[in-house]
């Protein structure tokens, strides 16, 4: 009868080949990774969904929109999803590697010797140049941080890299832990604020609205020179 039905046989003998070499440990019984499901893009690209989260929010509310609404929109799993971005919140505040990365290598381009407030805010202000600005997605996610409370309170713990390395910076110059964190700190709630001003606006580039507020905060006086 298998003789009659040259499919069964066929499934048959892939099915005795499979089961050798499973025998010989050279299998484990999961083909989930063998190759990708159909649907699904083959190589995942973290910007991407953040990007198209964004979108999603930007259309219909942050809180109306779901991981797994984001995953459908993505074209990948849940479980991919939560891969790259443990929480909904991770979607928004995505983009911060290049800010840090691009202030380490500003800061330790700096020469040694007297470093004046004025050279310290550009620097920051430079290094706020890797944020993308691709169809205004820096903006949009501003404006939903400073609109939902539980996304502004995850802005200390997922800048924290890069007001650290600042931190380091001054503790190094100034010799003193304690004025490098509060001048640190100052610094920090300036420039968020000034971002998140700029945000509500609709002026193009950020760096005067931001260069503004950290001269407001060195005209008190006893920042004029670190």
């Amino acid at each position: 009868m298998i003789a009659a039905f040259p499919c069964v046989r066929h499934c048959l003998k892939h099915i005795m080949t499979l089961s050798a070499i499973n025998s010989q440990g050279g299998y484990d019984g999961d083909m989930s990774d063998s190759q990708p499901a159909r649907g699904r893009p083959s190589h995942i690209d973290p910007a991407a969904i953040a990007d198209a989260a964004i979108a999603l929010f930007q259309t219909h509310g942050y809180d109306a929109i779901s991981m797994d609404r984001v995953a459908e929109e993505a074209g990948i799993s849940r479980r991919s999803l939560f891969r790259y971005f443990p929480a909904k919140g991770d979607l928004v505040w995505h983009g911060s590697a290049p800010v840090e990365a691009r202030l380490h290598g500003i800061l330790a381009a700096l020469p040694v010797g007297t470093l004046t407030y004025s050279v310290l805010t550009d620097a920051v202000v430079d290094s706020l140049h890797a944020l993308d600005h691709r169809e205004g997605v820096t903006r949009a996610r501003l404006r939903l941080i400073a609109g939902h409370a539980d996304l502004l309170a995850q802005g200390p713990t997922k800048l924290a890299t890069f007001w650290t390395e600042l931190e380091a910076f001054l503790t190094t110059r100034l010799g003193d832990a304690h004025r490098a964190r509060v001048l640190a700190l100052a610094i920090r709630t300036v420039v968020f604020d000034a971002l998140l001003r700029w945000a509500a606006g609709e002026e193009h580039d950020f760096s005067a609205t931001v260069s503004a507020a950290l001269a407001t905060l060195g005209a008190l006086g006893t920042l004029s020179e670190c």
